[in-house]
């Protein structure tokens, strides 16, 4: 993820061309005046830090420092018209949602190129709820999920259980009052229909997994 608004997923591998118009099309729901970015990687100068004296090759440790530097092209409109255009410093004018999008799009879609497991804790941080929606379509859709990639994230947000995931793919986590965490398939709960919303129910105490709010009344 990104982290005090820098990229630590970005790479000169990660950023083919072909790649970064995937990125695009997920970073204009986010922004919608981005048109384009353009990514430098500048390696800082290389340092040799020996090792050990146990070490018997005497063997050294290059070190290599590479600096992201981020220009994003945004639109300029009048009256709802696009007259011009500006380059802008992506990691000082964007939003830290933005950036974080950024930053977890070449994991994501190394996932799907790969049909590897992608873990994400609270994948709505940050984010936008229909930007995480599209980013969970990408899973579901064939042409994108050519080898079956699976997602698994957890998340406070109820919208995305209403809408953007199948309800047999629902787990919900509880944690009693002793600190034991216990999770149950949404599935195995008794009298749930299938019109019911999910995240209603949630809110409604239905299916447990509340937070007990303590309140001093005196």
């Amino acid at each position: 993820m990104a982290a005090m608004r820098g990229l630590s997923n970005l790479s000169e591998e990660t950023f083919s061309a072909e790649k970064k118009e995937e990125y695009l099309k997920i970073l204009k729901s986010a922004d919608p005046t981005l048109e384009d970015i353009q990514v430098e990687f500048n390696e800082k100068k290389v340092e040799k830090h020996a090792l050990d004296s146990d070490d018997l090759e005497n063997r050294a440790v290059i070190l290599k420092s590479v600096r992201v530097d981020v220009k994003s092209t945004h639109s300029i409109y009048d009256k709802h018209k696009a007259v011009d255009r500006s380059e802008l410093p992506f990691l000082q004018i964007e939003s830290n949602g933005t950036i974080k999008l950024l930053d977890i799009l070449p994991t994501i879609f190394d996932a799907l190129s790969t049909g590897n497991i992608l873990i994400v804790d609270e994948i709505e941080n940050g984010l936008h709820p229909t930007v995480v929606k599209k980013m969970i379509e990408l899973f579901y859709n064939p042409e994108t999920n050519p080898y079956n990639a699976q997602l698994i994230c957890t998340t406070h947000n109820i919208l995305l259980i209403n809408e953007a995931v199948q309800r047999d793919e629902v787990w919900l986590m509880d944690k009693n009052e002793y600190g034991e965490s216990s999770m149950k398939h949404i599935s195995d709960i008794p009298g749930l229909r299938s019109y019911d919303k999910l995240g209603q129910k949630m809110i409604e105490g239905a299916f447990g997994a509340m937070p007990n709010i303590i309140t001093n009344t005196q």
